[in-house]
């Protein structure tokens, strides 16, 4: 039976790569109008909280990172259209968590490859007509842009922006309003993503 996309109640996504900024330190040095290089290992370090950042509210990768995503259960459970009962219901995709699909490197379902599917890249969705239900999904996949040049300028900015923001007030700034406060969040919105359903 095939229904509606349900929530991720067992799902777990995890990656041993280092996030990578796409901004280097030379480009935030010349923002910054930096000249010495005695700060080159904290800016090193702000670009990349920045880009955690900047991946947290954009759900969605920038530089290409691998990861492995493990369905405990599938299907999940869900409300049925009434709301009364929780049902069951197969459905005939997956979503992937980290957006900017390149590829899937392998999917098993109780240990044994599983080929029959068809990749949408676009919506980081992976869809089949052949599901079965399982506790043990497991997709290793890469998400992210091809690579620097591949990222949208707009990114880039919003990441040194926001870079320079965290340097300018060290000690001082408030996550909570940092990405407004120093203008990243408006150059973030066109890029950003939702995950969800019913």
């Amino acid at each position: 039976m095939y229904g509606f996309q349900l929530n991720k109640n067992y799902t777990s996504n995890t990656t041993t790569d280092q996030i990578q900024s796409p901004v280097l330190v030379d480009e935030l040095k010349t923002w910054l109008r930096l000249d010495s290089d005695d700060e080159n290992d904290k800016l090193e370090m702000i670009l990349k909280s920045a880009t955690a950042q900047a991946i947290a509210y954009m759900q969605r990768e920038i530089l290409p990172r691998s990861f492995k995503l493990k369905l405990d259960r599938f299907p999940e459970q869900s409300n049925n259209l009434t709301g009364l009962n929780q049902i069951g219901v197969l459905k005939n995709w997956i979503d992937i968590p980290s957006k900017n699909l390149l590829s899937v490197e392998s999917f098993t379902i109780n240990g044994d490859a599983f080929n029959d599917y068809t990749l949408d890249l676009e919506g980081a969705r992976i869809n089949s007509d052949s599901f079965v239900y399982s506790e043990n999904y497991v997709i290793d996949y890469t998400a992210g842009y091809t690579d620097i040049d591949a990222v949208p300028d707009a990114i880039k900015m919003g990441i040194i922006l926001l870079s320079a923001c965290i340097y300018e007030q060290t000690g001082e700034c408030d996550a909570s309003s940092i990405l407004n406060k120093s203008g990243a969040k408006m150059l973030f919105n066109q890029f950003r993503t939702f995950s969800g359903g019913f």
